[in-house]
């Protein structure tokens, strides 16, 4: 049977009538909207400053190895220009000869980007600068999606302070925080055009994608692109069963568009690096000796383990970074931490939000990439992607796939506050009434959930994890006996060894108990929030608001 095209809505879905309305008589609502995003905003901008005013107000710069390397590369290029005036088509400094398109440019288009540029190189405002742009789209993609002012906060501060940031900040890595800044505003263009497919959103569509593409870092680019694939996917299914089939293709055909234009914009530099890439190792390059090629292992350097995403809720599960990481990558700067408080509104939101669609897109997409993260440690999965699809071999450090998971946690604790705070409306129909009070058990039972998980984590995860490095004892054993001119076999290079290994355990079993019961406490604290709000104890507005600092002081402390 043909299916119909004509828009309809389960009974489910029909709204729930209300005998009479009255507004929430808060000081919050009773503020202009104007008032309260201006408040938002400016909360989110003083965090920023406060978080980076070491850098901003110390009369220092923040300057990465990794910046200083490149400075190191690009120093004949920049010399040629200077004396010149002319474009340095070639660095023969770096790798003993680069293209110097795959170095830096000096001839520069404008675009919108030129705004964050000139806060950052005109005023000295690194990284502050692309920061704000950061807390700004999220806070409008969060808004967006729930209409929800602290909801956008929450996502804002979810995402800006993930702990990952700032560690590759801070190693210089400055076109990925680029890249991240702008990501929220690209996918806040891509739900727009989907919800009104018309002219005007396929144009800042294209605008928001050129300005990600112009940051220079085509990896973040790539993630990004698979979230919003996953959510054209999801939503073009929910627009069959809901007969808006129509809709989801006109958007499609201006999304396509967008993207056309986008790719005209950025064309340079990325169709010479195209043709650059295929003389690389990221390029076609296999070891014909068998097994894993050579390409693809050094593509799975820094590949996640599974029990390393436990650093996501406990974020020195692993021993943080430097001497206590016991983890199997070759050395990390830090852990990649989402917070208990956002996975607890992140659970919310997968039980009670009515935004299906972007809930599926966002939580299949985070599912999807942390197993990308695994990298050889997830061959089956990995493997036949690098293999077969487009560009998935074109890309180092598997972790990194983790800075988009935090993205899509962070979308969805958004969602999650959104459907978790109580109808702002006086309701006497009782059908309404149950609906109210199913959803209250609901988010009792996710707080109850997910604190004993915690819990359970503190309690049992000391006896359950070895806190030893893979070869330690072995390393340990060899460096003492070298140092000291004797056997290995002797049993005092042993006994030694085994002080100073079972020392650096201890140190980092505490660590991880320490931090697992620091998540208890927030969790504690945010499902206390919700439910007392859910209840009517607390005000609406003060539980969003105190859920947003709790993240603050969790991730940014």
């Amino acid at each position: 049977m043909a299916r119909s095209n004509t828009p309809r809505r389960s009974a489910a879905r029909k709204p729930i009538p209300v005998a009479r309305i009255r507004p929430e008589g808060s000081w919050w609502s009773r503020l202009p909207e104007a008032a309260q995003h201006a408040i938002c905003l400016g909360t989110l901008l003083t965090i920023g400053l406060i978080f980076y005013a070491p850098i901003l107000f110390s009369g220092q710069q923040l300057i990465g190895g990794d910046t200083v390397k490149w400075r190191m590369m690009a120093a004949s290029m920049m010399d040629y220009h200077d004396a010149t005036g002319e474009e340095p088509l070639w660095s023969p400094n770096t790798f003993g000869g680069m293209p110097g398109y795959m170095v830096t440019r000096f001839a520069w288009v404008p675009g919108i980007d030129s705004v964050a540029n000139w806060l950052r190189n005109g005023l000295g405002l690194w990284p502050i600068s692309h920061f704000a742009f950061l807390l700004g789209g999220a806070y409008l993609l969060g808004w967006w999606m729930t209409r929800e002012k602290w909801a956008g906060v929450v996502l804002a501060v979810a995402f800006g302070f993930t702990t990952y940031i700032p560690i590759f900040l801070s190693a210089g890595h400055n076109s990925k925080y680029i890249a991240l800044a702008y990501t929220p505003w690209l996918v806040l263009a891509f739900a727009h055009v989907l919800r009104k497919p018309k002219l005007l959103g396929a144009l800042l569509f294209a605008v928001a994608l050129a300005v990600h593409l112009r940051a220079g870092h085509p990896q973040i680019t790539y993630y990004a692109l698979w979230t919003i694939g996953i959510w054209w996917v999801a939503d073009g299914v929910g627009s069959w069963r809901e007969g808006l089939i129509d809709r989801w293709a006109r958007a499609t055909a201006w999304l396509t568009g967008g993207g056309l234009i986008a790719a005209l914009m950025s064309a340079y530099p990325y169709l010479l690096q195209r043709d650059y890439k295929a003389f690389t190792i990221r390029g076609a390059f296999t070891d014909a000796s068998g097994g894993l090629d050579q390409a693809y292992a050094y593509a799975m350097n820094w590949s996640h383990t599974m029990g390393e995403l436990l650093t996501l809720i406990v974020p020195n599960a692993y021993g943080g970074g430097g001497q206590t990481y016991w983890g199997e990558k070759i050395f990390t700067g830090g852990p990649h931490y989402l917070g208990g408080v956002v996975i607890l509104l992140g659970i919310v939101a997968l039980l009670l939000s009515r935004k299906r669609v972007a809930v599926w897109a966002l939580s299949i997409s985070a599912g999807l990439m942390m197993l990308f993260a695994l990298g050889s440690n997830l061959n089956v999965l990995n493997r036949p992607l690098y293999d077969f699809f487009p560009l998935f071999d074109a890309f180092r450090v598997p972790e990194t796939w983790l800075v988009q998971v935090a993205f899509c946690m962070a979308a969805l604790a958004a969602l999650g506050l959104g459907a978790a705070m109580p109808l702002r409306r006086q309701v006497l129909e009782p059908r309404a009434e149950a609906d109210e009070a199913r959803r209250t058990q609901i988010v009792t039972i996710a707080v109850a959930a997910t604190l004993g998980f915690v819990v359970v984590l503190a309690l049992a995860g000391s006896s359950l994890l070895s806190f030893e490095k893979a070869g330690e004892m072995e390393r340990a054993i060899a460096q003492i006996a070298q140092e000291n001119q004797v056997s290995p076999t002797d049993p005092r290079v042993r006994q030694a060894a085994e002080d100073g290994v079972g020392q650096i355990v201890g140190e980092r079993r505490d660590l991880f108990s320490a931090d697992a019961w620091r998540t208890v406490l927030f969790v504690l604290l945010a499902g206390g929030l919700l439910v007392l709000g859910r209840r009517g104890k607390i005000p609406s507005w003060a539980v969003q608001m105190s859920l947003a600092l709790l993240i603050v002081v969790d991730l940014a402390g």
